[in-house]
């Protein structure tokens, strides 16, 4: 009889699934529905466990290849996703944990991807940026030289230009670890609230200003800066890695100092208004804001602010 319900609301699960994906060709709502694919896999493996939930994203696989190869990767993603996240919820993971999941699954999904496009379909999104990019800079470098800039000039730029954009390019895994993070949480988010109306569950994230990382995450941070002064071929893999190791450390340690923004605005019993413009702010200001965020969530971690705060209340 429980084989049968699973198989049933499996059944269900890869149908709900299906009519997701058809959405998704609506241009309005695509964006939308992108975050919900994951969904059905999430409450399906929180309610029975890692090895049918399998079982149904290995169907659900199996029909969107039929229905368009160019489904594959992307239900394989999304499958990914919301099995590591139902998995964590059903094993009862904290929420920062369940959110760790979710990014490594996103992260995987969205290598797969550009793998499975460039491969099989012959795209690679990472040339095809850089050649969007480079054609700007031709047009941009020769509507400079038809208002009179020195040709030696316009070389110059362009030379610049070219670097930035190599410089860029390389710093793509850090960008999909940050858009993985992002998407993964507002997955997560969803999830919570829908299983909590639908199962009268009480998953949610604990307070933000509760967020605290682990000391380790300084050592780390220190070893990458300091690889990072050693002279690196600047096309080389390890020059490459360790840009992004930064690009990420420095998110993160971005992250704790608005925790600390948050946890000693409420330890101070101030205004709600004070943390989030700290954020706003920032966004609009980011050269030193960033920075000072940053060197906040340094020594929040480093010298453990918040015990020593707590101990002298």
């Amino acid at each position: 009889m429980n084989d049968t319900k699973k198989l049933t609301e499996g059944a269900l699960i890869t149908g709900v699934y299906l009519i997701l994906l058809f959405v998704t060709l609506v241009p309005i709502l695509s964006a939308f529905v992108m975050i919900l694919l994951p969904l059905p896999f999430v409450i399906y493996t929180s309610r029975h466990g890692i090895k049918p939930g399998l079982l149904v994203v290995a169907i659900a696989s199996l029909i969107s290849m039929i229905l368009t190869i160019i489904y594959l990767p992307l239900t394989l993603m999304m499958g990914a996703v919301g099995l590591l996240i139902g998995h964590a919820i059903n094993k009862k993971r904290t929420a920062y944990e369940t959110w760790a999941y979710g990014t490594l699954g996103f992260i995987g999904g969205l290598l797969f991807t550009l793998a499975f496009t460039q491969v099989l379909l012959g795209v690679s999104f990472v040339q095809e940026i850089e050649t969007i990019a480079t054609e700007q800079v031709d047009w941009y470098i020769s509507l400079m030289e038809g208002v009179g800039l020195e040709s030696e000039e316009s070389v110059d730029m362009e030379a610049l230009f070219i670097e930035q954009i190599h410089y860029f390019v390389n710093l793509m895994p850090a960008f999909v670890a940050i858009i993985a993070v992002f998407l993964a949480f507002l997955v997560q988010w969803v999830s919570y609230k829908v299983l909590n109306r639908m199962e009268d569950k009480k998953l949610y994230f604990p307070p933000f200003r509760n967020l605290k990382l682990p000391t380790s995450i300084i050592w780390l941070y220190l070893i990458v800066i300091i690889a990072s002064f050693i002279t690196l071929d600047p096309n080389g893999v390890m020059f490459i890695g360790v840009q992004n190791a930064l690009i990420i450390l420095e998110m993160l340690l971005v992250i704790q100092g608005f925790s600390f923004i948050f946890f000693f605005t409420h330890y101070k019993k101030w205004s709600k208004v004070i943390p989030i413009a700290s954020i706003v702010l920032t966004i609009l200001f980011p050269i030193f804001l960033l920075y000072f965020a940053r060197i906040l969530g340094i020594i929040d971690i480093g010298l453990n602010l918040r015990a020593r705060l707590q101990k002298n209340k």
